[in-house]
């Protein structure tokens, strides 16, 4: 059985997991400058995509336990157009 604490728990798990890769992701992205930056930028991009599904996944699985269902699925579509808009910025042409 689905809680609403159990929802609430895996969401701000989530919020945990996506802030802490996304904090790696930039040191990488700053030790080793222009040559991992377009790599660590997709990678966040995906990142960003996989957890946008799944907090969407989850805040529609909460809907019938707690009034808050639609923060998690507002923040999962916000963090695929994040994505979306990461990719289309990061696919530059090159000279």
């Amino acid at each position: 059985m689905f809680t609403a604490y159990e929802g609430h728990s895996r969401f701000a798990l989530a919020l945990i997991v996506t802030g802490a890769l996304m904090i790696v992701l930039g040191a990488i992205a700053l030790l080793w400058g222009s040559d991992t930056l377009v790599n660590a930028m997709m990678g966040a991009s995906l990142l960003l995509a996989a957890l946008g599904f799944y907090k969407i996944i989850l805040g529609i699985r909460a809907r019938r336990l707690s009034r808050g269902w639609p923060v998690p699925v507002a923040d999962g579509v916000a963090s695929i157009a994040l994505a979306a808009l990461s990719v289309t910025l990061t696919a530059t042409p090159s000279p």
